[in-house]
């Protein structure tokens, strides 16, 4: 899975736009910038701010689709971070990210703690 780090400023929302390229062979194209969901109790914007260099693995994606979106992400890549699931309204997208390491297989697939 992909590492995910904060950027320093938040970035003005545009709309999605695909490149040209192609990753390695794969026939899905890669985005500029992806979201990524997570609920807030389980891992938030500020849990990822307080990880060491406020870093961290995003793991435990058990979605093909999600799971490929991964795939495609590269370094550098833009990421926006939604809060799903939040009972406060307009919480939504709460911070920008960047993909600071391509995909590796996720240690949490086979741990045996996984669903």
């Amino acid at each position: 899975m992909p590492k995910i780090g904060p950027t320093s400023a938040a970035a003005p929302l545009r709309s999605v736009k695909k490149t040209n390229a192609k990753s390695s062979g794969d026939a899905a194209p890669r985005y500029n910038h992806y979201l990524l969901k997570s609920e807030p109790g389980e891992f938030s914007i500020d849990m990822l701010a307080a990880e060491p260099k406020a870093t961290a693995v995003w793991d435990g994606v058990r979605n093909y689709g999600a799971r490929n979106n991964l795939r495609n992400m590269k370094v550098g890549t833009k990421l926006f971070f939604y809060h799903s699931s939040c009972p406060a309204p307009g919480l939504g997208i709460v911070g920008t990210a960047v993909c600071t390491r391509e995909a590796f297989p996720d240690p949490s697939a086979t741990d045996g703690k996984g669903p």
